[in-house]
């Protein structure tokens, strides 16, 4: 049986992650995580992913003035990103996300993409394991 102490990062990660270009606008970004029901893209480049948008980072350029329709993805995208290892144990994915003050965690094994971590996945696998 899976317990929270025994779960790791690589349980529940998901590599179905949605994602965006650096050349689109982030009114376009905004409308893929609509469509995907997602909190975070992917920043994909010819060698695979450079970066992370986020709903935050759209919210907050907007709030700051930006035209969403002018400006694009690779101006906001996170590229600085805050990762984990598969391996990870979900306590040290907790302790990462509250450190930094983010929501979701970029999964990568060295310097191969497994995917992404959100928040949202760690409630689920508590209220799954813990009975209330």
């Amino acid at each position: 049986m899976t317990t929270m102490t025994n779960m790791t990062v690589g349980d529940l990660a998901h590599m179905n992650t949605a994602t965006t270009e650096v050349t689109a606008t982030l009114r376009e970004a905004a409308a893929d995580l609509a469509g995907e029901y997602k909190g975070m893209l992917v920043v994909s480049g010819p060698k695979g992913l450079i970066g992370v948008i986020s709903e935050r980072d759209i919210i907050r350029a907007i709030g700051e003035g930006e035209d969403p329709d002018a400006m694009r993805v690779e101006e906001m995208m996170v590229t600085d990103l805050v990762t984990i290892a598969p391996g990870g144990t979900v306590q040290d994915a907790i302790a990462l996300m509250d450190a930094n003050e983010i929501r979701h965690l970029v999964v990568m094994e060295g310097d191969e993409y497994r995917g992404i971590l959100s928040m949202r996945d760690l409630t689920q696998a508590l209220l799954g394991v813990v009975k209330l």
